[in-house]
């Protein structure tokens, strides 16, 4: 599998100009030096498709740092590895290298899935492909509809890191780059970011059309349920504040929710089996529908410690109700706790599970005015963690508990602070003890982060985000 990786990374330099001294990593010994040869068989095809999944699951560290940490579930770090203080304090560096890592990494995934594409679609041609047994055929046609879906993913995950929240003139304001060839001569400049979600969802489309047949992939595979499950949630990201909602877009969030939850594919684990089984790496854990599992060479489950070191924000701890089972998730010292949610063995990363597309259902279906439902889809998540139901008051005590279930159901999942801003609402840090309070706006230049140096000095057509 190494051979496609480097394969993949040696298209990425490329591309990047300022990559090009690396180009000795390379092996001479690749067995695919041709990547046309690769992606001429079903089995190359397969090896090429299975080799992308490696590059995801090799930039979750560098994803999982820049969005946690620029929301409010971390209190400061005591210690300051791989960025994590200038990360936590936004620092305005666009020499920030765990920015610069996962740009790089984000895109050579990008131009791994263009290429497959590409080779897909000559493939295609083929009379090897005409004479394919019908189970290759649609474990093919699944494969393909899994790559439109990583591209897809990726570039959501870009364009949330380095473009501004949907809701403030997507039209205008700048996202990343949408490279959709591995052709070396065309390096573009950023395209806007309603132009990005654009792509986003013609992708996610195109692998919705292509996927209906169960090849029988695992939660380590993207699968149809995958695919909607993320456009759920771009829509959501899509549709505007709770003061300005966009009752159209909100009502994709809300049919797409739906068809995850009516597939009938995935279950919420039910009392301590929440604890016990959600985060342990499992294949078939009945609530993720897409998570990273880490594999070692030797072909064993592996270990994930993203969150050993840093401790849990007080004003996250306070927010569990005393009964709440989602305490549990946390080990607690004197002084200090941490999440435990990655923090044992084979802890998975976790992309999409059906807890958070109960909770994009309830966010949609309030948005949409729908007070009664919101409070019934919410409260799936709510009674499932140990609690009475929440009762209706008004609209905004349910926006209130709707923001707060999020908050505590989905901390250290990559949805603090992307939350505040696309609701048009500031992330806050409590003071603790002498700290002062630590606020953003959702206007505010730190929002987005600065697009790393080493692209600004490559691409000539690149601008920067305000600095």
């Amino acid at each position: 599998m190494k051979s496609v990786v480097y394969c993949y990374i040696f298209f990425l330099l490329l591309f990047f100009p300022a990559c090009r001294r690396q180009l000795d990593v390379v092996p001479t010994n690749n067995n695919w030096t041709d990547s046309e040869q690769q992606l001429s068989s079903f089995e190359g095809i397969m090896e090429a498709v299975n080799g992308n999944y490696m590059l995801l699951r090799n930039n979750n560290s560098a994803l999982y740092w820049l969005n946690e940490l620029r929301g409010n579930t971390f209190r400061m770090p005591v210690i300051n590895p791989f960025d994590y203080l200038d990360i936590f304090s936004y620092s305005r560096d666009p020499g920030l290298l765990s920015a610069e890592d996962y740009w790089v990494g984000a895109y050579t995934l990008i131009i791994a899935c263009n290429r497959v594409l590409e080779g897909l679609a000559r493939f295609e041609k083929s009379k090897q492909f005409t004479d394919l047994p019908p189970a290759n055929s649609a474990l093919l046609l699944h494969a393909k509809g899994e790559t439109y879906f990583l591209r897809a993913y990726t570039y959501f995950n870009l364009v949330r890191l380095f473009g501004r929240p949907y809701y403030q003139r997507p039209q205008m304001n700048p996202g990343v780059i949408v490279k959709n060839n591995t052709d070396i001569n065309f390096i573009p400049g950023r395209s806007t970011v309603s132009e990005v979600y654009a792509q986003i969802i013609e992708d996610l489309k195109t692998a919705d059309s292509i996927m209906a047949a169960d090849v029988g992939r695992t939660n380590a595979f993207a699968t149809r349920p995958a695919v909607w499950a993320l456009l759920s949630r771009v829509y959501l990201y899509m549709g505007g504040t709770y003061d300005t909602p966009d009752k159209d877009i909100n009502q994709q969030a809300l049919l797409y929710a739906n068809k995850v939850i009516n597939a009938g594919k995935f279950q919420l684990l039910k009392g301590k089996a929440y604890d016990t089984l959600l985060y342990n790496g499992k294949y078939n854990n009945p609530e993720t529908i897409f998570a990273s599992i880490y594999i070692d060479v030797n072909n064993n489950l592996g270990v994930n410690t993203f969150n050993a070191l840093l401790e849990a924000a007080p004003s996250l701890l306070q927010a569990f109700m005393e009964h709440d089972y989602r305490r549990d998730f946390f080990w607690t010292t004197i002084s200090f706790a941490v999440t435990t949610k990655y923090g044992r063995k084979s802890a998975p990363f976790i992309h999409l599970r059906l807890a958070e597309v109960y909770l994009n259902k309830a966010e949609a279906l309030l948005k949409m005015d729908n007070t009664t439902e919101a409070l019934d889809a919410v409260n799936v998540i709510h009674t499932r963690a140990g609690l009475p139901p929440l009762l209706y008051s008004n609209r905004a005590q349910l926006q209130k508990d709707i923001i707060r279930e999020r908050r505590l159901e989905l901390c250290f999942e990559g949805h603090s602070g992307f939350d505040d801003y696309r609701n048009g609402l500031p992330m806050v840090r409590p003071a603790i003890d002498a700290d002062t309070a630590f606020e953003v706006l959702p206007t505010d230049k730190r929002v987005v982060l600065l697009i790393p140096q080493r692209e600004m000095d490559a691409n000539p057509k690149m601008v920067q985000n305000e600095q």
